[in-house]
């Protein structure tokens, strides 16, 4: 029987391993998938304001001018990236809150059964 706990034991801490390693690449893929969209999206509005620049330049207007509202968009895409991540950690940090609530019910549940495990161990005996 103590081998059978032990078991047990070693089954449960190998499936919290596992599910924390999942967890830990999950949160990585999606953070990582997070960048990438606001890169893309980035990407396209720098293009298509360059575009409406470059026709601009075409019909005439001063270079200057277009070269100074260029400086202007590395500010908004700072201030993107720092939504973006400010997103992101409001997310994780809800997905920890139900990670924390779901990993107690299934101690409460592994606890519940140890009890049972030893009542009947105990009922055996006699």
């Amino acid at each position: 029987r103590k081998k059978e706990v032990a078991q047990l034991r070693y089954q449960l801490e190998q499936d919290w391993s596992l599910k924390r390693d999942a967890d830990t690449k999950e949160q990585e893929h999606t953070r990582a998938v997070l960048r990438m969209a606001a890169r893309e999206s980035m990407t396209r509005q720098r293009n298509q304001a360059r575009i409406e620049q470059l026709k601009r330049c075409l019909n005439g207007e001063a270079a200057a001018d277009l070269i100074r509202e260029i400086s202007d968009e590395g500010e908004q895409a700072n201030l993107l990236i720092d939504q973006v991540e400010a997103e992101f950690e409001a997310k994780m940090s809800r997905r920890k809150d139900l990670y924390e609530s779901a990993l107690r019910d299934f101690e409460d549940k592994i606890e519940r059964k140890r009890q049972e495990y030893k009542e009947v161990a105990k009922q055996l005996r006699e």
